[in-house]
């Protein structure tokens, strides 16, 4: 089985800037957040054989607490589970690239299936990274909990979809901060 979470919300200084892969505050603690997801996992009756996070701290250090519940887990961190690369945009406030670099932002945001932000990265080449991930995982006679961002999440979900869903249908899918999701039975 594989199980998908996603890392706590950013914390309020954070609303309206674009940070992508950068390391960011959290609203909450990762030892609170980690309370919060284990009393779901009990619920469910999930007990995780392995914990896979993205390498950023905001999924790595969920990751690590949740180690302190489930001591007979491994874990390990892959960087291919980052968020989308929002490249130089990645600190600004939208509301400042709108300002700042506006032609570029409505470009990108005129094409944002194929484009890729300056010096960032492309849906696709998020979606590449994400599948090379899933295609190597090893999940038959196991639990593994993934510990990710919304957009490697939204990957996840079109990887493991018998039906996948474009891009556009899965935006409009929400993926809640710490909410646990079963991909794969």
């Amino acid at each position: 089985m594989i199980i998908v979470l996603r890392h706590a919300p950013p914390a309020e200084k954070m609303a309206g800037i674009c940070y992508g892969q950068l390391e960011i505050p959290l609203a909450v603690d990762h030892a609170a957040a980690a309370d919060r997801v284990v009393g779901r996992l009990v619920q469910l009756g999930y007990q995780p054989t392995d914990v896979i996070s993205s390498d950023l701290q905001r999924c790595s250090g969920l990751a690590e607490q949740l180690l302190d519940h489930f001591p007979q887990a491994s874990m390990a961190a892959d960087a291919r589970l980052r968020e989308l690369d929002f490249g130089e945009w990645e600190g600004i406030s939208w509301d400042e690239l709108q300002l700042n670099d506006g032609e570029r932002l409505d470009s990108w945001m005129s094409d944002w299936l194929l484009a890729s932000p300056p010096a960032g990265e492309s849906l696709p080449e998020l979606e590449r990274r994400v599948f090379d991930f899933c295609d190597e995982l090893d999940h038959e006679g196991r639990l593994v909990l993934l510990v990710a961002h919304a957009g490697s999440i939204r990957a996840l979900r079109r990887y493991f979809q018998q039906d996948p869903l474009d891009w556009l249908e899965l935006m409009n899918q929400p993926v809640e901060h710490l909410a646990v999701e079963l991909l794969v039975m």
